[in-house]
């Protein structure tokens, strides 16, 4: 996936989210997923940069743990990276054995 396509997938998974919790409240508050604190929920790093949060990896919200059936990978929250191959999310193997986890620089 180039930069665009990647940016364009974490719009929509941020939209999702955004309107999951504005549409079901109680539910949101109870499924486990929060508004990042490091970004306030802006997917961005600062006010004064447009780089992505490096606590959410610019998904704007931390805590989901599985996306169309598979594990978010944890080293990008979602938004793809080379270790889940640019698809943000890797299958039960690879989460179980901690290869999605951060170890280093993301390739």
């Amino acid at each position: 996936m180039d930069d665009i396509q990647l940016q364009q997938r974490s719009n929509g998974i941020f939209k999702t989210i955004q309107t999951f919790e504005k549409l079901f409240p109680d539910e949101f508050e109870t499924c486990g997923i929060y508004k990042c604190g490091h970004c306030n929920a802006t997917g961005i790093s600062n006010k004064h940069s447009l780089g992505h949060c490096s606590n959410c990896g610019g998904m704007g919200y931390v805590g989901f743990k599985k996306l169309y059936g598979e594990h978010i990978c944890r080293s990008c929250n979602g938004y793809g990276c080379g270790r889940c191959n640019d698809s943000g999310t890797v299958d039960w193997i690879s989460h179980a054995n901690g290869s999605d986890m951060t170890k280093g620089p993301i390739i």
